[in-house]
C-alpha cells in the first residue's frame, strides 16, 4: 500500500494522516506515531496494532523499551499481556478463562456429536462405547465449567472483573 493510499485509507477510518506524515515517518524525519495513528494504521493494513510495533516474522529483533534489543517475540508478548512469568495479571486471566471456555464449548459438542453418532448405531456393544464417550466428554466439560466458576471467584476475588458471560453473575468485582 502507497502512502497516499494509506492515508486516504485512514481518513476513510476518520482519522485523516496526511501522505507527507507517513513519508515522513517512513524516511525517519518522524520518530514516532500518536496512538490514535497506529490504531488507524493497523485497521487500514488489517493487522493487529502489536504486529506494527512488532514486525513478528520480518525482524528478529526491535529496540524496546528505547536503548534495548529484544527478540520481537519476547516484545510481542510483552506488549500483549502473555508475560509468562506474570500469571495473576487481569490479562492472564483472561486468556486462561477464554481457553477454558473454549474447551469446555468443544467437550459439549464432541459429546453432542458422540451422542448423535450413538443414536445412528444399532444396540450393543459399540453404541454403548460411543455412550460411553459421549459421557466421559460431557464429564469433562462438567469438570471445565468448575474450573470456570473457581476462575471467576479468584478473579473477582483479586479485584477483576470476571467477563459477563454467564447470567448468575453480572461480572462485577464483590
Amino acid at each position: 500500500m502507497s502512502a497516499a493510499e494509506l492515508s486516504d485509507a485512514c481518513a476513510r477510518l476518520g482519522l485523516p494522516v496526511h501522505r507527507s506524515v507517513i513519508a515522513n515517518l517512513e524516511g525517519g524525519r518522524r520518530g514516532s506515531v500518536t496512538i490514535a495513528e497506529l490504531i488507524a494504521f493497523a485497521a487500514a493494513l488489517d493487522v493487529a496494532p502489536a504486529q506494527l510495533l512488532c514486525p513478528v516474522g520480518y525482524a528478529d529483533e526491535v529496540e524496546m523499551p528505547p536503548g534495548r534489543i529484544r527478540p520481537t517475540w519476547d516484545v510481542y508478548e510483552w506488549i500483549t499481556g502473555a508475560c509468562p512469568e506474570k500469571t495473576e495479571t487481569p490479562i492472564a486471566h483472561y486468556r486462561k478463562y477464554h481457553l477454558y471456555q473454549r474447551e469446555e464449548r468443544q467437550a459439549q459438542q464432541r459429546a453432542d456429536e458422540q451422542d448423535h453418532r450413538a443414536g445412528q448405531l444399532p444396540a450393543g456393544p459399540l453404541q454403548d462405547a460411543v455412550r460411553a464417550t459421549a459421557d466421559a466428554e460431557r464429564g469433562r466439560a462438567q469438570t471445565i465449567y468448575a474450573l470456570l466458576d473457581v476462575l471467576r471467584k479468584d478473579m473477582i476475588s483479586a479485584g477483576i472483573r470476571p467477563p459477563a458471560d454467564r447470567p448468575d453473575e453480572a461480572g462485577t468485582p464483590a
